[in-house]
């Protein structure tokens, strides 16, 4: 996919240099950067979330919500690390609800 094309799929980042405004929305444009990045370098970054959208099943949440399946790869990976240790994938699908989407 082109740059462009990858954006689109964004809701914070538009391909700017620079997080163009500092919110609590400014970890998603940085995980969205990440995100168009790491697809723009076939990085292998990408193969990990896909494993983790199998593992996991979010595959229909994704689709349900128009979110590509790797972005909900990369966000799960990252709520996962940041959190407690108890978090399960209703969490997250409630934490995706409430400051994503």
């Amino acid at each position: 996919m082109k740059k462009e094309e990858l954006i689109q799929s964004c809701r914070y980042y538009k391909g700017e240099e620079e997080c163009p405004r500092h919110s609590k929305n400014s970890l998603f444009w940085d995980y969205e950067k990440k995100w168009v990045e790491d697809n723009l370098s076939n990085n292998e970054s990408v193969e990990s979330w896909k494993k983790t959208v199998k593992k996991v099943q979010l595959g229909d949440f994704a689709q349900s919500h128009n979110v590509p399946d790797t972005l909900v790869g990369l966000l799960y990976n990252r709520f996962m690390h940041w959190g407690s240790g108890y978090e399960t994938t209703e969490d997250f699908y409630h934490w995706m609800e409430e400051n994503y989407l």
